[in-house]
């Protein structure tokens, strides 16, 4: 959840280092549309919480239930999208009509 209590569905968790590193072959998953995740995983190890938006989380897990709490990066970057090639799309489907067309008469 985020700082104002707020599910983060998307988030990710995986099995770390205590640095975030994933271990090779870790377990993972990732929180539904509710923001709740089960990881199968052992006592005392080092999970890593990741999603877009938010500052990444490594922690040791000692108890159950466990509630992460994230902190929001502030740090997005804007995002341009741009479409191409529509063009090739367009101009395919003319051509179906007009070959769709001639067939007719």
């Amino acid at each position: 959840m985020d700082q104002n209590g707020e599910t983060l569905p998307g988030a990710v968790i995986y099995e770390s280092d205590k640095t975030g590193k994933p271990i090779l072959n870790a377990n993972s998953a990732t929180a539904d549309s509710n923001g709740y995740l089960i990881i199968d995983t052992s006592p005392d190890q080092y999970l890593t919480v990741k999603l877009v938006g938010y500052e990444p989380l490594t922690d040791q897990l000692k108890f159950l239930p466990y509630v992460i709490k994230l902190k929001e990066s502030g740090n997005l970057p804007p995002v341009e999208v741009k479409a191409t090639r529509t063009y090739y799309l367009l101009g395919t489907v003319a051509a179906l009509i007009l070959i769709y067309s001639a067939q007719k008469k």
